[in-house]
């Protein structure tokens, strides 16, 4: 079995990421966000480390990619997903979701924007909240 280690980031699906930037900069002194253009997600992205969560801020740059339907669905800025760290390697963390009746949503493990493993918890199993899952100790394990 498996642990949940921490909160390893958020995600939240913004319609302009550098009003986003300067807001959360101006009123909560949160600045120096590492940018990130994934082309391969069809996203441009504001990482900022809070230090104990890293805030995933995601803009679309891809009109028919998931987080550009998930904005605009909700018409507007909103949490798109949580992620918490594991203590395992996450394909055998898959596997468990898989036996307690989870569906992930690749049937291995990704490098994520991070650079650590990752999968996601399909929502409808997860309370309509999507969860992704990060292996961030995968490093020490494979030495």
């Amino acid at each position: 079995m498996f642990k949940i280690t921490g909160l390893n980031h958020v995600g939240i699906a913004v319609t302009d990421l550098d009003a986003t930037l300067s807001d959360f900069k101006i009123k909560f002194g949160l600045g120096g966000a590492d940018i990130v253009d994934s082309k391969e997600l069809g996203l441009k992205m504001g990482l900022i480390n809070t230090g104990n969560c890293i805030l995933e801020l995601m803009e679309p740059k891809d009109k028919n990619g998931t987080v550009a339907k998930f904005l605009e669905k909700q018409g507007r800025n909103a949490i798109h997903h949580i992620a918490f760290s594991v203590d395992s390697d996450l394909d055998e963390v898959s596997k468990e979701m898989k036996r307690l009746g989870v569906e992930m949503l690749y049937p291995k493990s990704v490098i994520g924007v991070l650079g650590h493993p990752v999968n996601f918890c399909h929502p409808k199993f997860t309370s309509n909240i999507l969860v992704e899952l990060c292996d961030v100790g995968y490093e020490s394990r494979r030495k």
